[in-house]
Parts: structure tokens; sequence; C-alpha cells
């Protein structure tokens, strides 16, 4: 797609005061524009009539455009977009003490051999844990 015919696409609903068609920094067209009206009501007019229409065989989505600070903004989806990071959650899971993975306890039974039944180790590990 070419400024011209976007140009020429949107110049019946109003005078455009200006049109940016947005590159990677390795030159590739990203696939989106911004187009500049002199007022809302034709820019608006614009929206309403080219929504979800065609430029060639490409199909176009004509929306407002918000301001980078704005909380109405939806999130962007390119992969060239800056990525938001998630907030962190803090699940019940997190706060709950660790049990043994059964690899542990094999290696923990390994380790002690016959000492597990024996009963001063565990009257000693049991005084050693409190």
């Amino acid at each position: 797609v070419k400024e011209e015919q976007i140009r020429k696409h949107f110049q019946p609903f109003g005078s455009i005061t200006d049109l940016q068609l947005k590159y990677t920094k390795d030159g590739i067209f990203r696939r989106f524009a911004f187009v500049g009206f002199i007022n809302d009501e034709e820019a608006q007019r614009a929206i309403d009539k080219l929504n979800k229409s065609y430029i060639g065989t490409s199909k176009i989505i004509v929306e407002q455009c918000f301001a980078l600070n704005d909380s109405n903004r939806p999130r962007p989806w390119s992969k060239y977009s800056e990525q938001i990071p998630e907030p962190i959650k803090i699940s019940e899971a997190t706060n709950k003490p660790k049990t043994k993975s059964k690899g542990s306890s094999q290696l923990v039974d390994a380790i002690l051999g016959d000492l597990k039944y024996d009963e001063k180790f565990k009257e000693f590990v049991k005084n050693v844990d409190s």
C-alpha cells in the first residue's frame, strides 16, 4: 500500500492534514498508518464509512487514534510493539510450605540408610526441628 492510495481512499471524507505510514527500522511497512483530518466530524465520517472496507485486496480497520498516555487506549497486538508486563499475581500456593518431592525423599533415604529407623536418631531430629 502506498501513501497515494491511502490519500485517494480517505480524501472524499474531508481535508487530510497529515498522513504517516509506519515502517520498521529495517524499512518494512508495518501495515498501518495515521491519517489526520481538519476536524473531528470529518474524521468520524471517515471512520464510519471506511472501517472494514478495502484498499485493493487489503481489508482495513479505521479507528480513532489515542494519545500514548491515554488509559482508554487499547492494548497493542503487533509483534513490533513494546510488551507491557503482566502484573505479578501472588497466589495462595506461593504462601504454602513446600512439600518434599519424591526425588528429595529418595535422596534422604539414601543418605540416612538405617538411621531413619533408629529411635534415638528420630528423637534427636525431633529436638533439632523444634
